[in-house]
């Protein structure tokens, strides 16, 4: 210290506090506020994405249940309505009643020809192809019985064509795409 001006003295005090307090308050900020702010920052982002995360499972949960609701409805049906897989030796026989039913709904049968089996993990898919003639309610007809009479049978597909001619003006070509599905071929009974 200079004795002869004391002020500069106190001012170099003052300084040196100045200097002290400001290291110490960074000291303290980086130390202890700064991490504690960037921690309650992450946790906020945190918070943020868990309440994300369960509305997300909510909407989930909500798809989950009525998909089960679902699933338990079709199981409701499918037990009302079994489905036994028919037997591939009987291909004549299941031509024949189809054609039959297609008779007894009015149609005029052109030509019903089997195609070919696909396999699947369960069971084959016997393709049919029938040709037929009628009218809109008889083809309707048809369609319901084969539904009703068939339960391993589908209607996969069906073209109407309205003929050309005055003679069949209301009685439109129909080709149906049905398909069978069938025990596996391995799998089926022998034919006795």
């Amino acid at each position: 210290m200079n004795p002869a001006n004391p002020r500069a003295n106190v001012w170099k005090v003052w300084a040196g506090c100045a200097v002290a307090a400001t290291a110490l308050t960074a000291t303290v900020y980086y130390a202890g506020i700064a991490p504690v702010q960037a921690s309650r920052s992450a946790d906020v982002r945190l918070a943020e994405q868990a309440r994300g995360k369960a509305e997300q499972a909510d909407i989930l949960q909500e798809q989950l249940d009525r998909l089960n609701q679902k699933l338990t409805t079709l199981r409701g049906r499918l037990n009302e309505h079994p489905v036994t897989l028919g037997d591939p030796e009987h291909l004549n026989r299941r031509i024949a009643a189809l054609i039959d039913l297609a008779r007894q709904a009015g149609l005029d049968v052109m030509q019903l020809q089997p195609g070919g089996s696909q396999p699947a993990e369960h069971y084959d898919l016997k393709g049919l192809r029938l040709e037929a003639a009628g009218s809109f309610d008889q083809h309707r007809t048809f369609l319901v019985a084969v539904h009703e009479r068939f339960t391993d049978m589908s209607v996969v597909g069906l073209d109407l064509t309205q003929p050309r001619g005055a003679q069949r003006a209301n009685r439109p070509d129909a080709v149906y795409n049905i398909v069978w599905f069938t025990l596996v071929a391995d799998e089926a009974p022998a034919a006795s």
